[in-house]
């Protein structure tokens, strides 16, 4: 009797662990689930379109740039018909392809996904992380713009960057400061013209006086590719290695 009595108890025990476990399994499958749900966000980057000039063009890390590119931008000011949209101008310094690391400076018109503004800015991106200043200064539409980045040795700092912005046909800057980024290389020199929705026109516009940094004045681009990425209604016409208009959109 005992060991039958032993193996009807066994026979209860076992199958209150086994809906016991089968519990514990489903608590802690629906525990996981609602921890992906919560806290692993899928996010939907924008579609980019990119207008513009590279100096060489190519991804490669082993081979450097100029350490400067200075260009001419006119301010075009395009209506942003959709929410989380922008237009941004720039010309920018590669810093690594491979790692997608950059410095630039520009203007930005956005609708929502930036801030609602109408301003210059300055980004980076590298090792410390994403950055990008959006300055309290607005561009006046159809006025040109200098913008320049100038890699220099500092004895307090180091090698950093010197960016500025220059209204056109003056000689004091509407805005500058330093900049330091980790690494701190050249591998392209780019111009861009960078949209999220071909929505966006950007008849209007131009970019000239396309300039490298020698470490002691600025040539201008004695080569250029064009953005190989372009696609309709955007469009590119190539001046020369210096100079280009873009238009489409809308």
């Amino acid at each position: 009797m005992k060991i039958l009595n032993y193996i009807e108890r066994w026979g209860k025990v076992r199958s209150n662990l086994l809906k016991y476990i089968f519990v514990e399994v489903i608590l802690s499958a629906l525990i996981v689930f609602s921890f992906l749900i919560n806290f692993t966000p899928v996010q939907a980057s924008p579609d980019r379109y990119y207008v513009g000039y590279e100096y060489y063009g190519y991804n490669l890390d082993t081979e450097y740039a100029p350490y400067g590119v200075l260009g001419y931008i006119i301010t075009i000011s395009p209506e942003i018909p959709e929410a989380s949209n922008f237009l941004a101008q720039w010309v920018c310094v590669i810093i690594s392809y491979t790692r997608q690391y950059w410095i630039q400076v520009g203007y930005v018109k956005s609708n929502g996904l930036i801030s609602d503004t109408f301003s210059f800015y300055i980004e980076v991106q590298d090792e410390l992380g994403y950055r990008r200043s959006i300055l309290n200064i607005e561009p006046e539409v159809g006025t040109a713009y200098r913008y320049d980045i100038t890699g220099y040795f500092s004895a307090s700092k180091g090698y950093v960057w010197s960016v500025g912005i220059r209204k056109y046909g003056e000689i004091s800057d509407v805005y500058r400061t330093d900049v330091e980024t980790y690494p701190y290389e050249s591998h392209d020199l780019q111009a861009m013209s960078e949209m999220t929705s071909t929505t966006i026109c950007i008849n209007g516009t131009h970019f000239w006086d396309l300039s490298y940094w020698d470490g002691r004045s600025w040539p201008y681009w004695n080569r250029h590719v064009p953005e190989d990425s372009l696609v309709d209604p955007y469009h590119l016409v190539e001046v020369s290695d210096h100079e280009f208009y873009a238009y489409g959109g809308g």
